[in-house]
């Protein structure tokens, strides 16, 4: 079952610039039309950007800007329930942050690159999980940021502050 205008359905976070807009941009290349969501934190930038690739001749993919925040959970929760689609057939985990040097938190108080780049996509995966197509596919992109043998100017992993390891495992 395909959703608005019998299309496949694709999901993709941070496709507002870097891999998730040539993600969009290969999708659009392709013969067969898809519904594809951009799923992105800054909504007016998505739905500007969704403008001009909209202008492609021929263009028979339908773009959809959506804002989701994935260092808000709660954003997540609002993307998921506003999502009006009833079946996805691939779900793009690209959107991502790198902070380097001072240490930046979540709205929910997490570490933020810890928070947006696993627990807001964990909790969207874990949302959408139930209307995932049977041949549907989750892609998580990743990057070689944290791998010692490339010097990236990222700190080395610091142990969890016991205030935080509670919060985490015992959440209100």
């Amino acid at each position: 079952m395909s959703d608005p205008k019998g299309l496949k359905t694709i999901v993709i976070t941070g496709c507002s610039s870097g891999l998730g807009l040539e993600c969009v941009k290969a999708i659009l290349s392709r013969a067969e039309p898809w519904n594809i969501v951009m799923a992105c934190r800054d909504l007016a930038k998505t739905e500007k950007l969704a403008a001009e690739l909209g202008q492609t001749p021929n263009l028979k993919s339908r773009l959809i800007p959506r804002e989701l925040d994935l260092s808000s959970l709660g954003s997540v929760r609002n993307f998921t329930s506003t999502l009006n689609c009833h079946q996805i057939d691939v779900l793009v985990c690209n959107a991502g942050v790198q902070s380097a040097g001072t240490t930046k938190y979540t709205k929910d108080g997490f570490e933020e690159t810890f928070g947006v780049n696993h627990l807001g996509h964990f909790l969207l995966i874990n949302l959408l999980l139930a209307r995932l197509s049977d041949e549907g596919r989750v892609i998580l992109v990743a990057s070689g940021t944290h791998d010692p043998a490339v010097r990236t100017g990222m700190p080395a992993p610091a142990p969890l502050d016991p205030q935080f390891r509670e919060r985490f495992t015992n959440p209100t």
